[in-house]
């Protein structure tokens, strides 16, 4: 069951959806019920999803009758519904959530308890923290490992994990230059440039709250291997700039 949660200032949820038809309409009644603030807008990303994701999603907006809730759509990947999202957002911080709403609140219900918005920026919802409570295959444990300390190796991040969740105050990601990746890379290369920018990135804890149909679009073997591809490419590419 969860927190309600109350943020005291405006936030934009953005929701990039690809194939989560069993997960979406939950997840959308659930953030608009346990997530209080000031202001708040929820933006669900249809990313060109093969199942009823879109069609489930439409009808829970509509029934919902709230006008701070809509459904726009992006191109491909999973980094261009971000874009798009965030684009589309106006709220001073922006939020990120899975579909599968996996780990319901927990990331910003931690900020908000511990009132660290009223002092960072940039908060990245870690698999990798001490205190986060995941039932994870072992298999993609030791990928994220392995993964996120060659992305340290690289670009001396000192991000135990930059594939979580996202929470950034609207002037932080506007001081990034143009993010370029579009698939699963974004949230990593938008950490890097933040660092680079000597912007704190915060890591919280994660805790496991929806266990219920929950099954990944992501292959560990064949994203994995465009991801570590990705990040050699990035490398070449922020040498250049």
């Amino acid at each position: 069951m969860l927190n309600k949660v109350y943020f005291d200032e405006s936030i934009s949820v953005v929701i990039p959806l690809y194939n989560k038809e069993k997960n979406i309409s939950k997840t959308i009644h659930e953030l608009s019920e346990n997530l209080n603030s000031e202001n708040i807008e929820i933006i669900i990303v249809e990313n060109n999803s093969t199942d009823n994701s879109k069609m489930i999603a439409n009808k829970a907006v509509k029934n919902l009758s709230n006008k701070n809730i809509k459904l726009i759509e992006s191109d491909n990947g999973f980094g261009n519904a971000l874009k798009k999202g965030f684009e589309n957002s106006k709220n001073k911080w922006i939020y990120f959530v899975p579909a599968d709403f996996e780990c319901g609140l927990s990331d910003i219900e931690f900020v908000t308890n511990q009132q660290l918005h009223h002092k960072y920026k940039v908060f990245a919802g870690s698999k990798a923290h001490p205190k986060t409570q995941l039932d994870r295959e072992t298999s993609r444990k030791i990928y994220s490992i392995i993964f996120n300390k060659i992305v340290n190796l690289l670009f001396d991040t000192r991000v135990l994990d930059t594939q979580g969740t996202l929470i950034i105050e609207r002037q932080a990601y506007e001081k990034v230059d143009k993010v370029v990746s579009e698939g699963f890379l974004f949230t990593t290369e938008l950490i890097i440039k933040l660092k680079e920018l000597n912007i704190d990135v915060i890591e919280v804890p994660l805790k496991q709250i929806n266990i219920e149909n929950n099954t990944s679009t992501v292959s560990p073997l064949k994203d994995g291997v465009k991801m570590l591809y990705g990040l050699f490419r990035l490398k070449k590419l922020i040498k250049r700039i």
